[in-house]
């Protein structure tokens, strides 16, 4: 989960990629649906991060890429 840099509101993510946006935040895109990468075992998505004005966010799977999101830069 990611919060809002106000705090009215957060990002939550499904393994899978999916981003779901509550409050405030924004909803820019998110990886569900897509395939993450290749590896001898399931690749999945463990963590977002917030840019610091809110306008964008980062995911990264468990293999260490990066999907970028609104205002976020790779």
């Amino acid at each position: 989960m990611a919060e809002t840099p106000d705090g009215k509101g957060y990002w939550q993510f499904l393994l899978n990629g999916a981003v779901f946006a509550f409050g405030d935040a924004g909803f820019f895109g998110s990886e569900a649906g897509q395939i993450l990468g290749a590896a001898p075992f399931p690749v999945i998505v463990v963590g977002i991060a917030a840019t610091p004005d809110g306008q964008g966010y980062w995911l990264v799977d468990n293999v260490g890429n990066v999907f970028s999101f609104g205002d976020a830069q790779v």
